[in-house]
């Protein structure tokens, strides 16, 4: 019986005081729940329960109002959490005020993209790695002197299922192209089209957030071109061949969507790549014939996420690495070839400061030791300018 009267009491307050209280329109909370759940048998239960309710009427399907669907989740809500009629009375007459609350504050701030269906979050998150989906990069390196990058990142999502499909497929187009002004430096393009069919189960968030994506592994079919070039020789008998590959494989991807904050993009693909046409010089001609295992990791790293100060909350660490293990041909089976990059980047919005390091082989093509301090120009999709 003191129970069922502090349910009331609680309720009440929440519900019927609401103009004098937290839920007053005037200065509603975001999260509404804790107050609500203060007195339920199972507080933890009730929470996620009226966390599940905010997050299916700000999810709500377009053309339905906010209060529309707080009215029609609502009631199934108070009957789950306060079984007692008197108090289940008392949780309806609260309905408007946290309805108020969510729709008016805590929806609007939620990021646009938040409700898509899986694909659509895993497709933004291998965007977001680049966080532009085209990028010029004019600046000096310091071996060699004047420097140009161009690169493009475009991710399209298939719906398959849609949000409560466990399965989701998106495609991804890469592109890639480096000059630079030294004499006979090893310069290099390439293109990249992949599609991916992934497990992307999804879960419920919280805080009025209702889908989450944690993590997405997939089956990708890529192909891949590369133009570029190869140093032969040592010293002053050096010299630099032309060549071009064509590839195509099949292998594992593995993303994270729902990342933590210092996480702004991380994909990992693991796949076996063989030859479909390649020429060039006969001098390496085999190196570019060989067919081979390789593991890809692109992640953007964000040291200081929730920092105060805006220069270190816009500092990311953009890592692209590959590992490639020829399978016989020219090459031992064992001589696995490395290629880093490293770009630490300053700045959101449409320009940035740039740092890049980059040094490694890849199946033939031989990439000269980089340092290039540069402008980093977001041409197309640039992350909007935080404040």
């Amino acid at each position: 019986m003191r129970a069922r009267i502090t349910h009331l009491i609680v309720l009440f307050l929440l519900g019927v005081a609401s103009p004098y209280a937290a839920f007053s329109q005037a200065d509603p909370p975001a999260d509404p729940c804790p107050q609500l759940c203060l007195s339920a048998d199972n507080p933890e239960q009730c929470l996620s329960a009226c966390r599940g309710v905010l997050g299916t009427v700000c999810g709500r399907p377009e053309g339905q109002s906010c209060q529309q669907a707080c009215d029609a989740s609502w009631p199934g809500f108070c009957s789950a959490s306060f079984p007692d009629s008197g108090v289940n009375g008392v949780c309806l007459q609260a309905s408007a005020s946290a309805c108020t609350a969510t729709c008016g504050q805590s929806c609007p701030d939620i990021k646009k993209g938040t409700f898509d269906n899986p694909a659509q979050i895993a497709a933004k998150m291998v965007e977001d790695v680049e966080s532009a989906r085209w990028k010029l990069t004019p600046g000096f390196d310091v071996e060699t002197g004047v420097s140009m990058s161009a690169t493009s990142r475009i991710a399209h999502a298939f719906d398959i299922g849609g949000t409560d499909s466990p399965w989701c497929s998106f495609a991804v187009f890469d592109g890639k192209g480096e000059f630079s002004s030294a004499k006979d430096a090893t310069n290099h393009a390439e293109a990249a089209l992949s599609s991916t069919m992934a497990y992307c189960r999804t879960r419920r968030g919280t805080s009025g957030v209702p889908v989450e994506v944690p993590v997405v592994v997939g089956l990708t079919a890529d192909f891949r071109s590369k133009w570029g070039s190869f140093k032969e020789g040592e010293g002053d008998e050096q010299t630099t061949l032309e060549g071009n590959q064509s590839i195509v494989g099949a292998g594992l991807t593995v993303l994270f969507p729902t990342a933590p904050s210092w996480l702004g993009g991380f994909e990992l693909t693991a796949a076996y790549y063989t030859v479909v046409d390649s020429e060039g010089d006969l001098a390496v001609q085999k190196e570019l014939d060989v067919d081979h295992i390789q593991a890809r990791l692109k992640s953007r790293l964000l040291p200081f996420p929730d920092n105060d100060k805006k220069l270190l909350k816009d500092i990311a660490l953009v890592v692209d690495g590959r590992a490639s293990w020829p399978q016989g041909g020219a090459a031992e089976d064992d001589d696995i070839e490395y290629y880093t990059s490293l770009g630490l980047e300053i700045g959101s919005g449409k320009t940035a400061g740039t740092v890049r390091w980059e040094r490694g082989k890849e199946v033939g093509f031989k990439y000269d030791r980089k340092i290039v301090v540069a402008v980093l120009l977001r041409l197309l999709g640039a992350e909007p300018d935080k404040e």
